[in-house]
């Protein structure tokens, strides 16, 4: 695999650990205020459920990593060849249409300087 593959999934691992952490304690502080009086132990108890829910999430992406790893950087591969190659199409594409256009006005021109020997002919 791709060393840019693992910095993906290291990015999106920190970044679920981020939601986790402060989901549990938003979620914590707005459900059981009222039972508990103490806002830093609410904090610490919403942290801890915040981690939880990290570590889980974080078993979940290894599990992922360990079993489609290959498969998803080899699917991610392949989109950016996929991206290439119509980038490369789009280029053509453009070349063909800009030597078409330059045909275009060549050929009038050789027709507008046929038409004005044709005058001075006359």
């Amino acid at each position: 695999m791709d060393d840019d593959s693992g910095g993906c999934f290291l990015v999106a691992a920190i970044g679920l650990m981020a939601w986790g952490v402060i989901w549990g304690a938003i979620y914590f502080y707005k459900h059981h205020t009222e039972a508990i009086e103490d806002v830093a132990k609410t904090a610490v108890i919403g942290l801890a459920i915040g981690v939880a829910a990290l570590l889980v999430l974080f078993i979940i992406g290894v599990l992922i990593y360990a079993f489609l790893g290959d498969w998803i950087a080899h699917q991610w591969k392949r989109f950016w060849l996929w991206v290439e190659l119509e980038e490369q199409k789009n280029l053509e594409r453009r070349r063909v249409h800009h030597t078409a256009h330059l045909l275009y006005v060549a050929s009038r021109e050789f027709q507008h300087a046929i038409n004005e020997i044709k005058k001075w002919k006359d």
